[in-house]
């Protein structure tokens, strides 16, 4: 990844069922930490890793939720985040 600086920010999510606001629309791309500085202290409970990390941390993520058996309320409260609802 390009520059090598590149940093990501990431929140927990509140509620699993607002994936999407809670989540997914907290994480951004910067060019270093110090172009991240401003945006983290608007959000003092995000971190800011690097581009392998935030990576690593997307894939252990994704991998578990896609282990986790779905029953159809999970379904329809859209509290799993499948290829059909990806954020």
């Amino acid at each position: 990844m390009e520059p090598a600086t590149a940093v990501v920010s990431l929140v927990s999510p509140e509620a699993m069922h607002s994936i999407r606001s809670s989540f997914c629309n907290q994480v951004h791309y910067f060019a270093s930490r110090e172009d991240a500085a401003g945006w983290l202290t608007e959000h003092p409970m995000a971190q800011i890793l690097t581009v392998a990390d935030a990576f690593e941390v997307g894939s252990t993520l994704i991998t578990e939720m896609l282990e986790r058996p779905r029953t159809g309320a999970d379904e329809l409260s859209g509290s799993c985040c499948g290829p059909e609802t990806c954020c």
